[in-house]
């Protein structure tokens, strides 16, 4: 009675402008409402702490460290956070409301299909790489923790039990024993020992199981039998449930739930790419399947991924996690089962609160004997997971491969390993669409080189491979050439901060051409090719003014300065006009905006100016119309607008990151770059976004055509 007496105080209340309108869900330590928010008319989702843990100090701290998680997590595929308060001594958080559900309803209806499967990998895999590169474990991924939007989206959600790394320092929750679900525990997690994000992995190979199969690898009577299983026994195969499952993928499957976390896939988004790869007719090894070797500790090794990097995407949310992307191919599709009935979790205090007590107890008792069950019965297990295969993997030169990207219907097209800098027409280009077949040319870029740092790279479309022209150790990035075709201006880090740098096609004759101690950077060629504009921050003050220099060298002089950020410049073809990425809060992405300024009057007016990100201005060559990010749907896509600001209209858009946009020389096709925060990579269309091919495999950024 008090629990109901509770809830309904709370139901058509005024909580901090959100009106409660009705209980839509409880767990162990929360219960969402429905409510509007009065001020923008839009229902959320009021997670709400109850009395009867107010004065649980455990509870009000995991309750408190999911608002500091969640704010720190920037991602589409992770529930924002809108706010957070505290009414009548019960804290609340304030989230998007997801009417279509969880991972979990939809799983009562039995095995998913492959395609959907992969879908859903292609978005949650993205953002578990990216809370792992923020050195945050989630230790509780479960169906019911993956929400789903009207539109197919699908989020990460319930970070309540979350942990940070080692360099969390004094954010670790004080508890004993274990916590998380048993069901989707990995076996270090369920023992108590030291985690990292492969643990996750462990639980994210655990609902591809059960997605595919229509059940839980282990079940047991109890959470505590539960958790003995995940330690002691391998899975069942996968194809004994669903017989229509691939051998491929049942691989997959079984590689993830590893009982070593050394065997399993070393990051969320190489274990998606090997489960698309392997719904192919005739799977191939997968890339980046060779486990990283990880240190046994609770803290999240990030991959080497230059820190100035993160600094230095402007096109993308603000942050970069390594990985590689998966562009929403079209999957050969599968024969689903019958909806089978689905063993329930029953309701149960054991999950995703603490039991390690018992089960470390346990786990003294009998860790020799299990592990000799294990071995056993390991040895006596037929298959597994195929072992990587490296052997034709280059060692300077990035995988440049074809995959076709269409905005209704997607193929996935292999293309054979680059084994040298030069190699005859990929056979794959037949298979192109035919508004791609005679595109042509080369296509310089950036992308992360065998040092580990950005390199500046030439893709030559005609021969299908791609070169090196620099030689890192430190980052160079952001190319661009110069219109005569002589040049490759660019930014590299070479003492400390970044500065701007020229070098011919081929990668010599290197030049610098600012040097100082503060930040130079995207660089962009005066139409005559005799000078560069570019931002820098001189003020330190984050504005980033922008600057010329000549081609000669010489002092670099001040162009345009104001109380607002400034970068991404781009001339008009007749050089009376620069338009730029604009915004009066520097380090909110959310408000830039495209700006234009007039050099002979120095007249500065806002080309665009809404509720969404546009930035990356490029001009037509005959100046009528300007290419562009924007942001729609809750990602970047590639837009269009006349001159003047006028008829904004999208070109391409999807669930993937568009960015860094631009012509080729006749403008009858579009280079631009796609993807996720983890990893991007070249992508080609037509003018008109009709049909999009995938040039790169291994990254690829910011290519611009060479004249």
């Amino acid at each position: 009675m008090g629990q109901e007496r509770m809830v309904d105080e709370l139901i058509g209340k005024d909580i901090g402008g959100y009106e409660v309108l009705r209980l839509i869900g409880q767990g162990g330590m929360a219960r969402v409402y429905l409510a509007r928010q009065q001020s923008m008319n839009r229902q959320v989702a009021l997670k709400v702490l109850p009395r009867q843990f107010l004065d649980d100090e455990t509870y009000l701290q995991r309750f408190n460290r999911e608002v500091r998680i969640v704010s720190q997590l920037e991602h589409r595929n992770i529930l924002p956070v809108h706010g957070y308060g505290e009414f009548e001594g019960q804290p609340y958080i304030v989230m998007r409301y997801m009417p279509s559900g969880s991972l979990d309803d939809l799983l009562r209806d039995g095995p998913m299909s492959l395609e959907a499967c992969a879908d859903l990998l292609s978005q949650i895999a993205p953002a578990l790489d990216y809370a792992h590169s923020k050195d945050v474990l989630h230790r509780d991924l479960k169906p019911s923790n993956i929400l789903r939007d009207e539109t197919g989206g699908y989020y990460l959600t319930d970070f309540g039990i979350a942990k940070l790394g080692n360099s969390g320092g004094g954010n670790t929750i004080t508890t004993q024993g274990v916590v998380g679900t048993p069901s989707y525990m990995s076996p270090e997690q369920a023992q108590g020992k030291p985690i990292d994000g492969r643990s996750d992995i462990y639980a994210l190979g655990v609902m591809l199981f059960e997605m595919t199969t229509g059940r839980r690898p282990f079940e047991a009577e109890t959470p505590y039998g539960v958790a003995v299983k995940q330690v002691t026994l391998p899975p069942p195969k996968p194809r004994n449930l669903n017989p229509q499952i691939p051998p491929a993928v049942e691989a997959v499957i079984l590689r993830a739930l590893d009982k070593d976390p050394a065997r399993r896939y070393p990051s969320a988004t190489a274990l998606c790419e090997a489960f698309i790869q392997a719904m192919q007719p005739q799977a191939q090894p997968t890339i980046s399947a060779t486990p990283a070797p990880m240190p046994a500790s609770e803290h999240v090794p990030t991959i080497s991924t230059p820190s100035s990097a993160v600094y230095q995407q402007p096109y993308a949310a603000p942050y970069l996690a390594p990985s590689t992307p998966v562009p929403p191919y079209a999957y050969p599709s599968s024969v689903a089962l019958p909806p089978t009935p689905r063993a329930q979790e029953r309701p149960n205090p054991w999950n995703g609160v603490l039991f390690g007590g018992a089960v470390g107890c346990f786990f003294l008792l009998i860790a020799a004997l299990a592990a000799l069950i294990a071995a056993t019965l390991v040895l006596s297990t037929e298959g597994g997971a195929p072992e990587p295969d490296d052997s034709s993997a280059p060692e300077t030169l990035p995988n440049v491969g074809i995959a076709a990207r269409a905005t209704a219907t997607t193929t996935l097209i292999p293309a054979p390993t680059l084994l040298l800098a030069s190699v005859t027409p990929s056979p794959t280009r037949a298979a192109w669409p035919a508004s791609l077949s005679d595109v042509s040319g080369k296509i310089v870029y950036h992308a992360v080189g065998p040092g580990g740092g950005n390199d500046i790279w030439l893709y030559d479309l005609d021969a299908g491979s791609a070169r090196r022209l620099t030689d890192g150790p430190r980052d160079n990035m952001y190319p661009v050439p110069s219109p005569d075709g002589r040049w490759i201006a660019f930014q590299s880090n070479r003492d400390g901060d970044f500065e701007i740098f020229v070098m011919d096609t081929d990668g010599g004759d290197l030049r610098q051409l600012t040097n100082n101690n503060f930040t130079d950077r995207v660089p962009q060629w005066t139409p005559d090719s005799q000078a560069i504009i570019y931002s820098a921050d001189a003020k330190r003050d984050g504005l980033h003014d922008l600057y010329r220099v000549s081609l000669s060298g010489g002092e670099p002089e001040l162009v345009y300065s104001s109380e607002e950020r400034k970068t991404h410049a781009r001339f008009s073809p007749d050089g009376r006009h620069i338009v730029f990425t604009t915004s009066r809060e520097p380090n909110n992405w959310r408000t830039w905006e495209i700006g234009r300024l007039d050099l002979e009057t120095g007249e500065f007016v806002y080309l665009t100016q809404n509720e969404t990100r546009d930035a990356s201005p490029v001009y037509s060559q005959d100046g009528s119309t300007i290419l562009h990010l924007s942001l729609r749907n809750g990602s970047n896509g590639v837009a269009l607008m006349n001159a003047d600001g006028s008829k904004q209209r999208m070109l391409y858009n999807t669930r993937a990151d568009e960015w860094a946009a631009s012509y080729s020389p006749d403008e009858r096709f579009i280079v631009f770059t796609s993807g996720d925060s983890n990893n991007y990579q070249l992508w080609l269309m037509t003018a008109d976004g009709r049909d999009a091919i995938q040039l790169t495999l291994n990254g690829g950024s910011y290519g611009w055509w060479l004249p």
